[in-house]
């Protein structure tokens, strides 16, 4: 996620990182896919959503778990 964040703030638009007319997002997807986007959504998203994803996966078995709290987040 820090990677995928650096990438707009380093490579930013005309109006800052997270231009929605012309950002790195755009930019790749223009360069690797051959797409230009009207909407907001970039194929860059899938790596924060899946990030996100995952972490929901983790928060839930720590939940459903057994286990002691203390026991929980240093296993």
């Amino acid at each position: 996620m820090a990677l995928n964040w650096g990438l707009y703030v380093v490579f930013p638009g005309p109006s800052g990182p997270f231009d929605y007319i012309n950002n790195v997002g755009i930019r790749l997807d223009r360069a690797l896919l051959g797409m230009d986007h009207v909407y907001y959504w970039r194929t860059m998203n899938f790596l924060d959503s899946g990030v996100t994803v995952l972490f929901g996966a983790w928060a839930s078995q720590l939940m459903r778990n057994n286990r002691e709290v203390s026991r929980l987040l240093t296993y």
